[in-house]
């Protein structure tokens, strides 16, 4: 090859990659910041086909390191009751839906603060079809199999259907749901401000309560959203017929058949934008009531309740307060994601202004990621780690750092956390199966060993749902947590508002622009 060609061609690989640098540059340019990082940081570099190759031949593990592992081939997905390995993780998982279970979209979790396990791991509550159907499957924890469907979208007397979404297993009895129907219909007596226990394996129904005669009036009112601590003290939203939003709150003790607060939606204690929601802890002391609006400068997002001084607390959107989302509770604690700070952090509920940050979402690099969305579960016993399941959302920041992951991290020691699985759903909005049921929403057992999850195996066509079964981590001391002086909340010409979706709306990236600064999206509580 003469010497001319040599630095024809040279030139030429020097103008492309001049090229590529360019469009590198003006991507990376495009990408919004953070106002809580600074500009001069970069953005760190996605990794090579080498890196990813090399975390998958050096043997799939859990990873306590924040490299970028992002997701290799796809493994053969088997049929409901096959199991493969994930290959960066190693972490083993079993498919426990298909399309003989139902047909696209298909079948998930429904929440990750609603139980998918029951107490003793032997059932499956399962979600199905856009109508919210439900199926209940036998599970083997033993050999980690799945066994037969035992009951389909069972119905009361007349076919009246029940609002299996908010459904949820008893904590010590394992033949045991608590559900209300889903509706009021003058035609069906059973219908309206009822609920009922459900004993799968017997398939019959029991009716516990009867709201209607003490808090309805003859209205055609019926329940909204439940939520169950400790079998005991149940939260569910009062609904009128042609009404959109709930009149009120109900907060119920079972074991002595009191209405504890019957709180109306537009009660001084709460958000002034109402609330979409009534969140009780693990020991049912606390209830905490999410704002249901845009937030607003400076603005109460939640409402704490304590029930037994019967006394409230406001946590505000300021960056002092840094308004969790997606989050959830243990006992006395909330744990959720910063939306000012990016970080997972956990909070007692006896003074709702003490944050601890935990996980900071940073990569290798000290860069945070904030295109990922996330949900949290403290459904575990063992309550000194989180389980929290990411999902891409866009490019906001993006480093792919915990993208698509499903991970745990420590309630006490900011620097623990295990990587456990990629759960391989991709979620764009723009279909059936790539919507907001696709989102892995992930769950976990009592006993913290097994994990649901959703996926749509990225946008096959339809989502399913997926166990994966992992040891434990080492149980961690819980400390006792330092009250902290309450901060008063700011005028609103001192903090953001960023905009954002709202409950029950398929998740979006939006981003709010206040004094030229790119503010965070708020999530779904």
């Amino acid at each position: 090859m003469s010497r001319r060609s040599i630095l024809l061609i040279g030139g030429a690989v020097v103008l492309l990659a001049a090229s590529l640098l360019g469009i590198h540059l003006a991507r990376t340019a495009r990408t919004p910041l953070s106002p809580h990082v600074p500009n001069s940081v970069a953005i760190s570099a996605s990794p090579s086909n080498a890196d990813i190759d090399a975390a998958v031949d050096s043997g799939g593990t859990i990873r306590t390191d924040r490299r970028i592992y992002l997701e290799p081939s796809l493994p053969k997905l088997p049929r409901a009751g096959g199991k493969f390995v994930d290959p960066v993780f190693g972490t083993e998982i079993m498919r426990a839906s298909d399309a003989t279970d139902f047909p696209a979209p298909g079948c998930s979790t429904f929440y990750s603060q609603w139980p998918t396990f029951n107490s003793n791991n032997t059932h499956l509550l399962i979600r199905c079809g856009n109508s919210g159907d439900m199926k209940i499957k036998a599970f083997d924890p033993v050999n980690f199999t799945l066994g037969a469907t035992l009951r389909t979208s069972p119905t009361l007397p007349g076919g009246v259907t029940l609002t299996w979404e908010g459904a949820t297993w008893s904590h010590t009895d394992p033949d045991l749901i608590f559900v209300h129907v889903n509706y009021y219909n003058a035609d069906h007596p059973a219908t309206g401000m009822k609920l009922y226990s459900y004993r799968p394996s017997t398939n019959v129904f029991r009716l516990i309560k009867d709201f209607a005669p003490s808090l309805a009036g003859g209205k055609p009112d019926y329940l909204f959203e439940m939520h169950v601590a400790q079998d005991e003290i149940f939260t569910l939203l009062h609904k009128r017929v042609g009404k959109s939003e709930p009149l009120y709150t109900i907060i119920w003790k079972r074991s002595t058949d009191t209405i504890l607060k019957h709180i109306a939606t537009n009660d001084s204690h709460l958000p002034p934008q109402g609330s979409n929601a009534a969140l009780p802890d693990k020991s049912g002391r606390w209830i905490v009531f999410p704002s249901n609006g845009s937030p607003v400068a400076g603005e109460k997002r939640e409402a704490v309740l304590d029930l037994s001084k019967n006394s409230w607390q406001s946590i505000y959107w300021t960056g002092g307060d840094d308004s969790p989302s997606h989050g959830d509770f243990g006992t006395g604690t909330m744990v959720g994601i910063g939306q000012w700070s990016g970080a997972a952090s956990i909070r007692p509920l006896s003074d709702v202004h003490a944050i601890t940050k935990l996980f900071d979402m940073k990569d290798a690099n000290g860069v945070t990621d904030w295109s990922n969305d996330k949900h949290t579960t403290m459904y575990a016993d063992d309550e000194s780690w989180a389980m929290m399941s990411l999902y891409d959302e866009g490019e906001f920041q993006e480093t792919h750092a915990f993208e698509n992951e499903v991970m745990q991290f420590s309630t006490t020691d900011p620097s623990k956390f295990r990587r456990l699985l990629h759960h391989r759903s991709h979620i764009d909005n723009l279909s059936d199966s790539t919507g907001y049921w696709a989102i892995p929403k992930a769950t976990i057992s009592r006993d913290g060993r097994f994990i649901a999850f959703t996926s749509n195996w990225e946008n096959s066509g339809r989502y399913d749902l997926f166990i994966a079964r992992i040891d434990p981590p080492a149980p961690l001391a819980l400390p006792a947590m330092k009250p902290s002086e309450a901060p008063k909340a700011p005028s609103s010409s001192k903090a953001a508002r960023p905009s954002r979706v709202t409950q029950g709306s398929k998740p979006g990236r939006t981003g709010a622009k206040d004094s030229g600064k790119i503010i965070p999206p708020l999530r779904r509580q």
